[in-house]
């Protein structure tokens, strides 16, 4: 019988910037993004043995410019975050580990 794979939770913080990188196990599920004090954090299950991978993360104001190439590219929804009068929107071009959206289809 073989073993589970070990699996956690880890804690990732954001930068309130459009575009960055995070570096992260290829294998994860995102769960969430929310405000945590005065910093936007995101929450991931990963499998830590697995090869770290940057993860491209955009966030992109209500009624701001995104920055996302093309129409046709999958970019998936994370999460929204409020900091105080702002309103923030968490996305990931990245659908293979990604939920999309809550039907998992990308954005």
């Amino acid at each position: 019988m073989s073993e589970e794979p070990k699996r956690t939770i880890w804690k990732f913080t954001l930068q309130l910037k459009e575009e960055q990188t995070i570096r992260i196990p290829s294998i994860h599920e995102i769960l969430s993004v929310q405000v945590q004090g005065d910093t936007i954090c995101l929450w991931a299950i990963v499998y830590p043995d697995e090869k770290p991978v940057d993860k491209r993360i955009t966030i992109c104001g209500t009624g701001h410019d995104c920055p996302f190439p093309t129409r046709a590219a999958a970019w998936c929804y994370i999460g929204t975050v409020q900091t105080g009068h702002y309103v923030w929107h968490v996305f990931s071009p990245d659908t293979k580990s990604t939920h999309c959206d809550r039907e998992g289809r990308p954005f």
